[in-house]
């Protein structure tokens, strides 16, 4: 990799940790003045907007009737019910302990995934959860 490429590979990693991180802050400052619905539409349509730019530069994909669906239903499930559900948390708790709560998904997924799935987990899982 050319080293310009990994410089801009290494600053838009620190960009989405620095974002990630403080998601959780600005929501929870958020939910003193915004109702939990109003912020989550707000947080969606913003990020809409920079999807709908993503698409016009690079365009837009084409699905078939099941895609769709397959589509619509991980929408409504993450991020839609997802956010929903985490920013009601986040009026109920800390924005600490709920990055703590989510930093434990990994964990869950490997555990789930084994006891319902019969999946094994590999080094790199169990590497992933140590990094979570």
């Amino acid at each position: 990799m050319e080293q310009t490429e990994e410089l801009k590979t290494y600053i838009a990693l620190n960009a989405t940790i620095i974002f990630w991180g403080l998601s959780f802050v600005a929501t929870k400052i958020a939910l003193e003045s915004i109702p939990i619905f109003t912020l989550v539409f707000a947080r969606f349509s913003l990020a809409s907007c920079f999807f709908l730019v993503f698409l016009i530069r690079h365009g837009f994909p084409e699905f078939t009737g099941k895609d769709r669906i397959n589509m619509f239903l991980v929408a409504l499930f993450e991020p839609g019910l997802y956010f929903i559900f985490e920013t009601l948390g986040l009026k109920y708790t800390s924005a600490p302990k709920a990055s703590l709560i989510i930093a434990t998904i990994p964990v869950a997924v490997v555990i789930f995934s084994t006891l319902f799935l019969g999946e094994k987990t590999r080094m790199t899982g169990l590497f992933g959860i140590g990094l979570s």
